[in-house]
């Protein structure tokens, strides 16, 4: 969809150039991230949460688990969107994160550091106590802008993604 969109516009500002220029550089970044992947040798596919601070409402929603763009990125790090069956972006329902109990969550950068600490995002934000992700401290913070688009960093987004999501997991068995 990205793809066809950059080409539309390439066409309608007569950028054609400049827009092949951007998709081959996506392209090439998503078969990096695709290549650290498979170094990794990885073979667990976990289930991931996104959580985002939404400023509008001041609550937190989730962005994972309705195969947008977050859940795409999450794929293509090797992971699973946990399924989460809420009332949509417009409140956060803590029984349907504990349900969807993910083995890590994803928190945007302004919701994490409006908590001011991962023990305070996991006590305070409701429901992540009770998951996996929350029992063993496996919150990662990543900037929202990185995970909500698909732009010419997204092959850089995603390896930073594989290496937040995988180190979280090494960092917790220690």
């Amino acid at each position: 969809m990205t793809k066809f969109l950059l080409k539309e516009l390439g066409q309608f500002f007569k950028g054609e150039k400049k827009a092949d220029s951007i998709i081959k550089k996506m392209e090439e970044g998503i078969a990096r991230a695709a290549d650290t992947l498979k170094a990794m040798n990885i073979h667990d596919s976990l289930r991931v949460m996104i959580i985002h601070f939404g400023l509008r409402n001041n609550n937190y929603f989730v962005m994972s688990g309705r195969n947008g763009v977050g859940d795409k990125m999450l794929r293509l790090a090797g992971c699973t969107p946990a399924l989460y069956d809420g009332k949509g972006a417009r409140e956060m329902s803590p029984e349907a994160v504990a349900i969807a109990n993910p083995d890590v969550i994803i928190a945007t950068d302004y919701g994490y550091d409006k908590m001011g600490s991962m023990d305070k995002f996991i006590s305070d934000v409701p429901g992540v106590a009770l998951t996996n992700a929350g029992k063993s401290r496996r919150i990662v913070r990543f900037e929202e802008h990185d995970i909500a688009y698909f732009g010419p960093r997204t092959g850089d987004n995603i390896i930073q993604l594989i290496h937040g999501i995988y180190s979280s997991i090494s960092a917790a068995k220690k």
